[in-house]
């Protein structure tokens, strides 16, 4: 696996890329190398080398939020599991597990690791695939960023990780969070509610309010993103449990992408976060937390505005759809 980050990510980094040596020792601590900054919202890739021999399980991670006596451990291991465990000066409490399905195991092998984290979510890749979005709400403070090894009592054995690509960008909020209210119009347009700030590559993250049930209506709402005044992505999903990508160019629509949606919620004053990840031509789509589809959005990769939308489809005047949580970060 290449050192270089897979991802077309052109922002200069606030650390690395550093390469080095993880001595992990049978100690009964976690092991780590820190990348002492102070950080809430980041991006943070390395890629780990197994260790020599492989007979004995072996994990390697991430610490997070990291402020000396509280912390998050993110951690995949050998035994193809994952798992994410808080630290609070009160104790130890183990959040969410699961299990893995393209964890590199081979003697020589390696493995890529990934978080992003924006507000009070994390998301977690591994060798470029999505594993599973992680709630920080317990604790959302800064604090430093570490690799780590020993993440759990079991796989604290002694060995030594080579890593490279040891790398962290930082995420600027730039807008939210903001609630409010989109107004239904039987006018054919778009309703929209427009953010303040720009950005090329970004996390944006909303939560919609159903207006009313879908047996009663048809509803759709979504997104504004890369707006300028001749060009602009328009994503909508709706209450027939599909999602659409257009590009609106010089007043054409194109198709760009579409599916199908089986996590939406659709009942009346049911909610559906929805988040939108984009780095250069790279988009993915998130629904209620779970990973949706990957965007191709090489079509308009300059830097633009934001919106909410309601009315792509359909709409019934003097009804509204609330939102929460509006949120954009921009990656520095």
């Amino acid at each position: 696996m290449g050192d270089a980050s897979s991802w077309p990510i052109q922002a200069a980094p606030v650390f690395g890329p550093s390469s080095g040596v993880l001595a992990a020792l049978d100690n009964e601590l976690i092991d780590y190398v820190p990348a002492q900054v102070n950080l809430k919202d980041f991006m943070v890739e390395v890629v780990f080398a197994n260790p020599s021999p492989t007979s004995q399980a072996w994990d390697f991670g991430f610490l997070i939020h990291d402020q000396g006596t509280e912390f998050y451990t993110i951690a995949v291991n050998s035994n193809l599991e994952w798992n994410v465990v808080l630290t609070l000066e009160s104790g130890t409490t183990p959040l969410a597990n699961g299990t893995l399905n393209n964890f590199d195991t081979s003697e020589g092998g390696s493995n890529r690791l990934r978080l992003i984290t924006a507000g009070n979510v994390a998301l977690l890749y591994l060798n470029d695939e999505f594993v599973t979005a992680i709630d920080l709400t317990q604790l959302p403070d800064a604090g430093d960023v570490s690799v780590a090894s020993g993440l759990g009592t079991e796989f604290d054995v002694e060995r030594r990780f080579n890593y490279s690509n040891f790398t962290i960008w930082s995420l600027e909020q730039i807008y939210g969070p903001v609630a409010g209210s989109l107004n239904h119009e039987a006018d054919g347009n778009l309703e929209t509610t427009f953010a303040r700030g720009s950005a090329k590559d970004f996390v944006i993250r909303t939560t919609f309010t159903n207006p009313y049930d879908a047996s009663a209506n048809a509803w759709d709402y979504g997104f504004l993103f890369r707006n300028s005044p001749s060009e602009t992505y328009i994503f909508g999903v709706d209450s027939n449990h599909h999602w659409i990508l257009f590009l609106l160019k010089n007043n054409q629509y194109t198709t760009l992408a579409e599916g199908n949606v089986d996590q939406l919620n659709t009942g009346a004053g049911e909610q559906n976060q929805i988040t939108i990840l984009a780095i250069d031509h790279l988009g993915h789509l998130f629904i209620n937390s779970q990973w949706v589809a990957s965007l191709d959005l090489s079509a308009l990769t300059a830097s633009g505005g934001f919106a909410l939308t309601v009315g792509l489809v359909n709409e019934v005047a003097g009804e509204t759809t609330d939102y929460s949580d509006f949120s954009i970060w921009r990656l520095q």
